[in-house]
């Protein structure tokens, strides 16, 4: 089976809807959140026990609802949960902007605001997306398609871990409304 196949006409919008999905689930900061939340909570002021507590929330709240996902995933379908989870962590993101912004919540908000994030992410983006890769590929091709997919999510999430702190020292509210844009985009995408 060649790897040429999957440029054949019937099989290039599968592979780009592929493609988009796993760039999309890197552009939206999940793994920036992940990464960084220490950061992120100890530059709105939070003491280091507090941040680190907070990093136990998001990993704790991440698993759970990626379980609880695994329930709700045929009931409501993968269409409207690719569209009305991004728009959820856009929202997210738009507030933790403007909480960088403006100061106007109280700090625990930005924790709140990020788990929220992961909520929706987890319900939606993270596992509708790897779930779709397997429906979309005829099985002779699908290892190689997904070969291919996962190459750009890897490099997708290079890029936008490598970039986010420069993107900090830029701008911290500019840097989560790029990341709530970029889940604005992933809504109408979807």
């Amino acid at each position: 089976v060649s790897i040429l196949q999957l440029f054949s006409p019937g099989l290039r919008t599968p592979l780009m809807i592929g493609i988009m999905l796993f760039v999309f689930d890197q552009i939206t900061g999940i793994n920036v959140v992940i990464y960084y939340i220490q950061k992120i909570l100890l530059q709105i002021g939070f003491t280091e026990e507090q941040a680190w507590r907070g990093m136990l929330a998001v990993g704790l709240v991440n698993f759970l609802t990626t379980i609880a996902a695994l329930a709700i995933i045929d009931r409501v379908g993968r269409k409207p949960l690719l569209i009305y989870c991004p728009l959820g962590m856009g929202v997210c993101m738009f507030l933790v902007g403007l909480q960088f912004f403006t100061g106007m919540f109280p700090q625990v908000a930005v924790l709140i605001f990020i788990l929220v994030y992961l909520l929706f992410y987890a319900l939606g983006p993270g596992p509708v997306a790897l779930l779709l890769l397997s429906e979309i590929f005829p099985t002779h091709l699908r290892g190689k398609a997904v070969g291919i997919c996962t190459l750009f999510l890897w490099a997708s999430t290079y890029l936008v871990s490598e970039q986010f702190p420069t993107w900090l020292e830029w701008s911290e509210s500019g840097t989560f409304w790029l990341l709530c844009a970029a889940c604005f985009l992933y809504a109408l995408y979807s």
